[in-house]
C-alpha cells in the first residue's frame, strides 16, 4: 500500500546582513531558531531560506548572525518579522568591520 508523506508547511525568510551601511560580504552565517536552519549571505549581503512552520501558537522565530573570522567574534541575535502574507524577513547592519 503506497502512502504519501506531506512534509511540514514551510515559509520563506529573506533579508540582508551588512557589516556597515555600505559594506557587505559573502559568508556571514544566518541561523533561524527554533527551526535550526542555517544559511550564508551572498556577496551583496542577501540571504533566503525556507523553514518549517511551528504548530504551536505564539512561537517566535529568532535569528543568530555570526561574522566568521572576526576578532573579537561578532554575533547578533534578532527577531524575524512577518508580513501579512506570512513571509519572514530580517535585516541587520553589524556596525563593525572585519
Amino acid at each position: 500500500m503506497a502512502g504519501y508523506y506531506f512534509g511540514p508547511a514551510m515559509f520563506p525568510i529573506k533579508g540582508t546582513v551588512k557589516l556597515t551601511s555600505t559594506r557587505t560580504i559573502a559568508g556571514i552565517a544566518v541561523g533561524v531558531l527554533p527551526s535550526n536552519h542555517l544559511t550564508q549571505t551572498q556577496q551583496d549581503g542577501t540571504f533566503k531560506m525556507l523553514v518549517p512552520k511551528q504548530s504551536a501558537k505564539g512561537i517566535s522565530y529568532q535569528t543568530v548572525v555570526y561574522v566568521p573570522n572576526s576578532n573579537p567574534p561578532q554575533f547578533y541575535i534578532g527577531v524575524v518579522g512577518f508580513n501579512a502574507d506570512g513571509e519572514g524577513s530580517f535585516d541587520h547592519i553589524m556596525m563593525g568591520g572585519r
